[in-house]
């Protein structure tokens, strides 16, 4: 308090002549403001100067020379920007306002913030200095003067940049914005007001927390962290902790500006699915403020630190539910599990009724096979039907798909069956190889599909009329109703017609449907291609009843990173994917969306451990050619093992 009515004093004289001058001294008197702030905040403002460390980080050439930092206790601790001590210096000096210089020792550091906290040795007198006063945020206007203070050019004096509070609530709430001119010359100095109060410590910030670099120098956009939202958290930044931002994971059905925050995913081990958050639920407010879009929600977190308890408001089914989570500084990656089965044909309630039973009966997931040396063998049987998973309740096989894939693989997973006996399962590893052998459960007898509606047909999708393609349709669906292989050809190589004649007898036998489109851009597929194919995907659904679990992208050659680009944008439509082609750039994968690669050939190390680093449970098969690698040259024992892959995609 002592130090705001410091600041205060000498400035209110020159406030005071600029409301009452007339415009022609209007200039003067501002200047003579300026100045006044300048003065006053000096004793608040030290030069930093180190020795040793390294010229460049991240592949870019670091700043050299003195930076500033800004005093925010009377004990010597000193706030300043993480870009001044990139290049990890050996020693710290810190140049007083007196001119003497002392040492300094790094503390603690606010990771998404970008700023550092220092304790300098000072001296028995003090040194000069005197602690900067915080701006109360709330009484922050944009439009206000705001003035950059450094103290680099020289040690006698500060160095200031007049501008104006352009926006409050930047970065992810952790700053205000500036177009007052910011770079190395005052980092980790103070932005103040007219009345020598320190709005924030100046620093280069971008959304995801890192740093500008040399980009955002004297742009006219510039950012500094509130001071007031910077003292609770002082003293654990002397304790010498590292402040990591705060993460809740989910993600959101959309993420358009007009968008309701309706939750998509809830990642597995998140403090979201640690407090109860479900896929479907719409947040209302985060950390009391409400939201009506999903940027509100991560400007409402976005302020937070990991280990900080927020309050989470859902509505679901109707009603609200008032939730609270932890925050973490990283999300557990997701490690993909595999129980080792395979669902039968779900029940209705009329085929219960025929059969005699209850309708009750025709809740949980009946087991149609199990895969030999995985965590289910000798632990379930063909024909056992679960009803309960970990304490849940299991009624289809997307629940129980759903459960396996929140635990990692290690887990014992308690089961219940119909009949009252329970079961305990070890998941494992999904398998790196296609089985060599998958339930045969297409029906010789059952009546097969009209002949209009099977064999090979013209693609036609409402909607998107003169957009071409083909299908070759079985005459009998399997297991789990009909699979679907979506095949792009490679350009200038084979047709549909080539794909079928090579993929049709194993498709047929397997009871997979093909579907070849033709690209719109005779260069290829390109990303405007996207609504066909979705157009096309949703139309087999209704007419032949495939499901997205059983859906997969076949794409080879010159269409392989294009078949990635496909199946990652669009990972509703689709659950696998076969190419040849490593990925380029891999996002981390989702357990409810999650992608199923197979790849043609084994993929090097590198890849293999990007994929697994990314949480993407990938197989191989081997293959021999004759001659250059291609679709024509895969071998029909190739061809077998990737049809009857698409068909235990629905894999548990």
């Amino acid at each position: 308090m002592t130090s705001s009515l410091l600041f205060a004093a000498p400035l209110s004289a020159a406030l005071l002549c600029l409301v009452q001058s007339e415009p022609a001294d209007v200039a003067a008197q501002e200047e003579a403001a300026f100045k006044a702030v300048a003065a006053a905040v000096a004793p608040s403002v030290v030069r930093i100067e180190t020795l040793g460390g390294v010229d460049t980080a991240d592949g870019r050439l670091l700043a050299s020379g003195p930076s500033t930092g800004t005093v925010v206790r009377a004990d010597g601790l000193i706030l300043t920007s993480s870009e001044n001590l990139a290049g990890d210096p050996t020693s710290i000096l810190i140049r007083l306002p007196d001119g003497r210089r002392v040492t300094a020792e790094r503390l603690g550091e606010d990771e998404p913030r970008q700023l550092t906290l220092l304790r300098a040795n000072l001296p028995e007198d003090g040194g000069g200095v005197s602690p900067a006063s915080p701006a109360a945020i709330d009484e922050v206007r944009v439009g206000d003067w705001a003035i950059a203070v450094g103290r680099t050019f020289s040690a006698e004096n500060v160095n200031v940049s007049v501008g104006v509070v352009s926006a409050k609530g930047r970065i992810l709430g952790r700053a205000v914005q500036t177009d007052a001119k910011i770079s190395p010359a005052n980092y980790g100095g103070p932005l103040v007001d007219l009345t020598g109060r320190t709005i924030g410590i100046l620093a280069p910030l971008t959304a995801d927390g890192g740093s500008g670099g040399v980009e955002w120098y004297d742009s006219g956009i510039g950012f500094a962290v509130p001071l007031a939202d910077l003292e609770p958290v002082l003293d654990r930044l002397a304790a010498g902790e590292t402040l990591q931002a705060g993460r809740l994971g989910v993600t959101f059905k959309s993420a358009s500006l007009d968008a309701e925050p309706i939750v998509d995913t809830v990642r597995p081990l998140s403090p979201a699915e640690a407090a109860g958050v479900q896929p479907g639920d719409r947040l209302v407010t985060v950390a009391g403020r409400p939201v009506s879009r999903p940027d509100e929600a991560k400007l409402a977190l976005g302020p937070h630190y990991a280990g900080d308890e927020v309050t989470l408001v859902v509505e679901r089914d109707g009603k609200e539910e008032r939730l609270s989570a932890t925050l973490v500084a990283e999300l557990p990656p997701w490690r993909p599990s595999d129980l080792g089965v395979l669902p039968a044909d779900p029940r209705d309630a009329d085929e219960a009724e025929a059969e005699g039973e209850e309708a009750d009966a025709v809740a949980g997931v009946a087991i149609a096979h199990v895969f030999s040396e995985t965590a289910a063998d000798g632990v379930l049987e063909v024909g056992d039907v679960v009803v309960e998973a970990a304490g849940e309740s299991v009624e289809t096989g997307d629940d129980l798909r759903r459960i396996v894939s929140r635990r990692p693989p290690g887990t014992e997973l308690l089961l219940k069956l119909v009949n009252g006996d329970t079961a305990t399962a070890t998941l494992g590893e999904p398998p790196s190889t296609v089985p060599d052998t998958a339930p045969s459960t297409i029906d010789p007898k059952s009546d097969p599909l009209p002949a209009d509606q099977s064999g090979r047909l013209p693609l036609e999708v409402a909607g998107f009329e003169g957009r071409s393609g083909a299908l070759l349709v079985p005459k009998r669906a399997g297991r789990g109703g009909l699979g679907l292989l979506v095949c792009l050809p490679p350009k200038g190589s084979l047709t549909a017609d080539d794909l079928f004649d090579r993929f049709g007898p194993a498709a047929e036998r397997e009871g997979v449907i093909l579907l070849a489109p033709n690209p719109e851009n005779p260069d290829g597929f390109q990303p405007g291609d996207l609504p066909f194919f979705a157009a096309a995907l949703e139309q087999m659904r209704e007419r032949y009843a495939v499901e997205p679990v059983r859906t997969a992208l076949y794409g080879t050659g010159g269409q392989g990173q294009t078949a990635w680009r496909i199946v990652l944008t669009a990972k509703s439509d689709y659950r696998g994917l076969v190419t040849d082609v490593a990925p380029a750039q891999l996002a981390p994968n989702e357990p409810d969306q999650a992608i199923v690669p197979l790849l043609i050939g084994e993929p090097p190390e590198e890849s293999r451990e990007a994929m697994r680093e990314a949480g993407y449970p990938f197989a191989y098969i081997e293959v021999k050619t004759e001659g250059e690698e291609s679709d024509a040259d895969l071998s029909d024992e190739a061809i077998d093992a990737i049809v009857r892959w698409v068909t235990v995609l629905d894999r548990i």
